[in-house]
């Protein structure tokens, strides 16, 4: 495997892991979208890129990654300040794929379109009749190590979605693929989040990796207006607050 280590060590590299930037799901009625896949940044969604691109200014990317998505092509060509040419897209990476939430029953809907994802781990758990968890976590996984083993990058900008990065950061803390889905709803991804994650190598293969920052938000550091869970604010957006 041919890379320059990180400075002082001895096989190890470093993806910044990133959801894109905020998005509506929802049209101006308040119904959620026909088309999810091709919905856009809102200005919103582009500060908060162009916030993240100021930290990271300096660093330089040998791999930049999207998953094809706009929301995350857009996000990936603010941050990186590079062309859509040289960004690479993974489609095997894109986000779960969900079914028609508006057939869900209101008092299903809390379970299947919010928490949906406290059940992953059980068979032929799906999100609201879309893509099971099965199915999702191996697409994404075998990708994620086909990448993360890639030669020459040290450091690698890879923006992705919500359920994804939870996917892969639950799967790097407990080491497998099964734990991954186990822990997958407890890691939040706030809309433009950083993850820094380091990878040690040996003889080729991943022997240690450590969570440097995990939803790491320039907007709201330490989260005093972000009460909602990004499930919840989508849910918010469609059918609005809460009952106590």
């Amino acid at each position: 495997m041919h890379f320059t280590p990180l400075p002082d060590t001895k096989a190890r590299r470093r993806i910044y892991l990133m959801r894109h930037g905020e998005v509506c799901y929802t049209d101006d009625a308040g119904n959620p979208v026909a088309d999810s896949v091709n919905v856009l940044l809102t200005a919103k969604g582009v500060q908060q890129a162009e916030r993240i691109a100021q930290d990271l200014s300096g660093i330089t990317f040998e791999r930049v990654i999207c998953t094809g998505f706009p929301r995350t092509l857009q996000t990936a060509q603010i941050v990186s300040g590079l062309p859509r040419e040289k960004i690479d897209v993974e489609p095997d990476l894109r986000e779960i794929k969900e079914g028609d939430v508006t057939a869900v029953p209101v008092e299903d809907r809390l379970g299947d379109i919010v928490y949906y994802m406290e059940d992953a781990a059980q068979p032929n758990k799906s999100f609201a009749g879309g893509d099971t968890f099965e199915e999702f976590s191996l697409r994404v996984l075998n990708r994620f190590d086909e990448i993360s083993r890639s030669p020459n990058w040290t450091n690698l900008l890879l923006v992705a979605h919500g359920v994804v990065n939870r996917l892969i950061l639950s799967y790097l803390v407990t080491g497998s693929k099964e734990g991954g889905l186990i822990s997958l709803a407890r890691f939040e991804q706030d809309s433009c989040c950083l993850n820094v994650v380091d990878l040690d190598y040996e003889n080729g293969e991943i022997n240690r990796s450590y969570l440097r920052l995990v939803n790491m938000t320039p907007y709201d550091p330490v989260k005093k207006a972000t009460t909602l869970i990004s499930a919840e604010a989508s849910y918010y957006q469609w059918l609005g607050p809460f009952n106590n």
